[in-house]
């Protein structure tokens, strides 16, 4: 399989939804020889995004805008997006250094030792901080879950990094199965701290919000894990049930203790 195979199959995990239109898309140029790196092991993939913006009056025009994006062809695991005057650079004849000129004249030196990728704990606090509703926006920028796992394979440090994110989703068995990395993750649901409810009854909600309230709750001495927080008054717990699929909810924070 050679590189231009490879890199478009990337290319299509990373941005499936993608597809060229008249008001927009993505357009993926050849790799050339310049685009891989020394060793063979990184690959900058070459493309412009086009899409729909506004001029100064307000009138609708389509735009483009060239994006270089970082392949590490060991891993699968696709960087982030690169844009700007970074994009017109070339790799260096030694090492494994992508080497640009900014419009400001600089030159700067990206060594792949030091690539900045994609991580759940990125994704995971950014959403947060955002105090957003809608976690997918965040993995868009990430270019997706599976391209996460690839940049940060599930494991024990990070492993309630995406047991939050895949709470969030809403849909954490689909999203694992049939996957080597989920698989992982689900062995990994054992290192989840254990919480008990410590009131008569501890009501289930569907949002971290006293309107969203289910017809059910838990009682004291119940054993949850916690997924997921929206401080400082809400958590997510998982409940695990015998012979049934686990129970995902919000409860009030005061409602459990360690």
């Amino acid at each position: 399989m050679n590189i231009n195979t490879v890199s478009r199959f990337f290319l299509r995990a990373t941005v499936p939804d993608e597809t060229l239109t008249a008001d927009g898309g993505v357009i993926f140029l050849t790799v050339g020889a310049n685009a891989r790196s020394r060793d063979g092991r990184y690959v900058v993939l070459d493309l412009t995004r086009n899409g729909v913006t506004e001029t100064e009056d307000g009138k609708p025009t389509v735009g483009s805008r060239e994006f270089c994006p970082i392949l590490d062809t060991q891993t699968g695991c696709v960087a982030r997006d690169y844009t700007g005057a970074v994009c017109g650079g070339a790799w260096s004849d030694k090492d494994a250094d992508w080497q640009s000129q900014l419009d400001s004249g600089k030159k700067e030196s990206q060594s792949m030792k030091t690539l900045e990728k994609p991580t759940a704990q990125a994704v995971w606090t950014q959403f947060i901080q955002a105090k957003s509703t809608d976690i997918k926006p965040f993995l868009r920028v990430a270019l997706g879950l599976e391209n996460l796992r690839a940049c940060d394979p599930p494991n024990a440090e990070n492993a309630r990094y995406y047991e939050q994110i895949q709470a969030a989703i809403g849909d954490s068995a689909h999203s694992t199965s049939g996957h080597d990395a989920g698989g992982a993750m689900a062995a990994n649901n054992d290192l989840l701290p254990s919480w008990t409810v410590k009131v008569d009854r501890s009501w289930l909600y569907e949002r971290p919000s006293v309107g969203s309230n289910r017809h059910g709750y838990l009682i004291r001495g119940d054993h949850v894990a916690v997924i997921g927080e929206e401080r400082p008054d809400w958590v997510r717990v998982r409940y695990s049930r015998a012979g049934k699929p686990p129970l995902e909810a919000w409860l009030k924070r005061q409602d459990i203790t360690r």
